[in-house]
């Protein structure tokens, strides 16, 4: 009897999808890994690559804006920590956003120092990438941007130009820029205090930008707690090297300094003041020779500081650059 042969079977087809799935669980993870096409840069902020062909981006925002709002002034100089950058995914970023707009711990009361107040708000908006939001083109120098939360004493002669300021950036705004500008003036505006934020309200439209919700917030402080500049501005007309122990006029300018910073900061700064002190720093009969300089500079110096002046001559633009420990 002979014995039957098996015929082999014909060769099957793979199927495409399962040889595929088949092929790629063998390759190396990189190879499958689709690269991810750049985002285009923000506005005010920066594309980055979290390494060198990574094929994965996130934005970096903060720094100074150029003048026409057009992009950052000098982005390469920045100083970012973590909480600058910003995830493409706009939904991976709504954690980080709760952040951003959380009040300070210690709200702000009419009877707080605001110039202590300015430093906290300014920490948290460069230290979270929102600072940006807080400038406008310099009133003075085209050229230039200022932060209203630090240089405020600049723009508060004429708040119409402000707004014009404000407006015009406004109008270049990108989606991130309205964001982040929500989200600074919430922190704010979070970090007053229930009595504040209440006689405050009505001081403010709902389309303010921040800069121009800071600035009507310094207008608000300047003409509801007058009373407190009084008493600095008594001060500072009181001022005399004999209330100082050894009549240590060294002590005595940093006094001065120190109460007219928080005066110039809050808009209630005073020409005559300038006048007090170098006259309270006159007072002793024979003074040397680099002291009559140093109080000509100092007369000069709370002019300016006092951002009344609207031309500069090339000696005051220098005395500009002095600090008020010069």
């Amino acid at each position: 009897m002979t014995q039957q042969q098996s015929v082999p079977p014909p060769p099957r087809t793979p199927n495409p999808t399962s040889a595929q799935a088949q092929i790629q669980t063998q390759l190396p993870a990189t190879t499958i890994t689709a690269a991810t096409q750049r985002p285009q840069d923000p506005r005010m902020g920066t594309t980055e690559e979290t390494f060198n062909n990574s094929g994965e981006y996130y934005y970096a925002f903060g720094g100074e804006p150029l003048p026409d709002w057009s992009g950052l002034s000098n982005p390469d100089d920045r100083l970012l920590n973590d909480l600058c950058y910003r995830p493409v995914d706009p939904i991976a970023g709504q954690k980080s956003s709760y952040y951003r707009t959380k009040a300070l711990q210690d709200k702000f009361s009419k009877t707080d120092k605001l110039l202590q107040f300015q430093k906290k708000v300014m920490k948290h908006l460069s230290k979270h990438g929102l600072d940006t939001i807080s400038y406008l083109r310099n009133p003075v120098e085209a050229s230039s941007c200022l932060s209203v939360v630090t240089h405020h004493a600049r723009f508060m002669s004429d708040l119409p130009s402000a707004e014009t300021l404000s407006n015009e950036f406004k109008a270049n705004f990108d989606k991130w820029d309205k964001k982040h500008d929500f989200e600074a003036r919430t922190f704010l505006l979070a970090s007053l205090s229930s009595d504040c934020l209440t006689s405050f309200e009505s001081y403010i439209n709902e389309d303010d930008t921040f800069t121009m919700v800071w600035l009507k917030f310094i207008k608000f402080l300047t003409t509801t707690t007058s009373k407190t500049y009084d008493k600095l501005k008594d001060k500072i007309r009181n001022l005399k090297p004999q209330h100082f122990e050894g009549q240590n006029i060294e002590t005595m300018a940093q006094q001065a300094v120190l109460i007219a910073t928080e005066l110039d900061q809050a808009g209630h700064f005073d020409h005559n003041l300038t006048l007090n002190i170098v006259d309270a720093f006159y007072v002793p009969t024979k003074m040397p020779k680099a002291l009559s300089i140093m109080l000509s500079t100092l007369s000069e110096l709370m002019l300016i500081s006092a951002f009344k002046l609207h031309c500069f001559t090339p000696r005051m633009i220098k005395i500009k650059s002095l600090s008020p420990q010069n």
